[in-house]
């Protein structure tokens, strides 16, 4: 698969965890320049958070069950 940067040839197997929200998730790895990581639609529309674009803020409320990990699995390395 290719992108702007070059071509995506490798997916990790990540804990993602922002506030009370934790899962485990795959993310192809390629460069981004000054971002971090992209979330695709697929990902936003499972998700649905609540964003306030104004004040920069984002609220986990929507998740589905599969999203909710115990803490030591986060923690593994």
């Amino acid at each position: 698969m290719l992108n702007e940067s070059g071509s995506i040839c490798s997916v990790v197997d990540l804990v993602l965890c922002y506030q009370d929200h934790s899962e485990r998730a795959a993310f192809a790895v390629t460069s981004l320049g000054k971002q971090d990581m992209i979330l695709g639609f697929t990902w936003l529309h499972e998700h649905n958070p609540e964003i306030d674009w104004t004040k920069g803020e984002v609220k986990m409320s929507h998740c589905p069950c599969r999203c909710i990990i115990c803490a030591e699995e986060a923690h593994i390395e």
